[in-house]
């Protein structure tokens, strides 16, 4: 291969011809490196983590505190790393853990103009008594569940809603769509935190993002999900997976 480089530079159809010593030094310099480069670059394990993509171009709401526009909102996560990774959404680490607008385990953060993040109108917005009534009842079954299972403990993962634990795999895509009104919460919603009303005259964009915490995994996931990662060498992911920033375009 380096010859028929060599002979496409510097035809050798007579056998008098010949080139400055040097001359050949330089090409064949930058045809080993050449070699080198595409074999380091090809050998390179990847150093990307998780990529978390949204299908949407624009996120829509409204400038009216009771606006009715349902997002559909797409978007996938593609583990770009050699490690095969579980995704632990039931999240007890502060720092990675703070909501902005929440929705079963999705948050939406809107920022102004000058990049900076809004301030949302926090509480928990889904529910009422019926909601609260399936609460307690959940509650009582995962109970029931821990100690058919011989659990001596509370499990997280039995007893909570509203977020999304799944694997991932190295060079693997998931996808995922979800419905948010950003104005207020919906009936369909096991768990929202949130809300916003935003200016028409203003200009915003919009992130989506889902954190992983393994900090305390451990005392959250059932022996189960504990062993399939153990026996497998899969990681707990660690850290807030976030997308791009996306236009927000407020209705009136």
């Amino acid at each position: 291969m380096i010859l028929s480089l060599v002979e496409l530079t510097f035809p050798m159809s007579s056998k008098n011809f010949c080139f400055p010593t040097v001359l050949q030094s330089s090409v064949m310099k930058k045809i080993i490196l050449l070699f080198t480069v595409l074999i380091i670059v090809g050998c390179k394990k990847s150093e990307g983590g998780l990529e978390l993509t949204v299908e949407n171009d624009t996120i829509i709401a409204s400038s009216d505190e009771n606006g009715e526009y349902v997002n559909i909102i797409k978007f996938s996560i593609t583990n770009n790393s050699d490690d095969h990774y579980y995704i632990n959404n039931n999240c007890h680490d502060g720092k990675i853990c703070e909501t902005a607008i929440y929705s079963d385990g999705v948050n939406l953060r809107i920022y102004n103009r000058d990049n900076t993040e809004i301030k949302y109108n926090h509480g928990h917005f889904t529910g009422g008594d019926e909601a609260s009534d399936a609460y307690y009842l959940q509650l009582k079954n995962a109970m029931l569940y821990e100690k058919s299972l011989g659990y001596e403990y509370p499990v997280d993962y039995y007893r909570q809603v509203g977020f999304k634990n799944f694997f991932i795999y190295s060079g693997e895509t998931i996808y995922f769509e979800y419905p948010l009104n950003i104005n207020k919460a919906v009936g369909y919603e096991a768990v929202r935190v949130g809300l916003i009303t935003l200016d028409k005259n203003k200009h915003y964009k919009a992130t989506v993002s889902m954190f992983s915490d393994s900090t305390s995994y451990k005392d959250v996931l059932p022996r189960d999900i504990l062993k399939t990662l153990k026996a497998n060498n899969i990681k707990v992911y660690h850290g807030d997976i976030k997308s791009d920033k996306l236009p927000v375009k407020v209705m009136p």
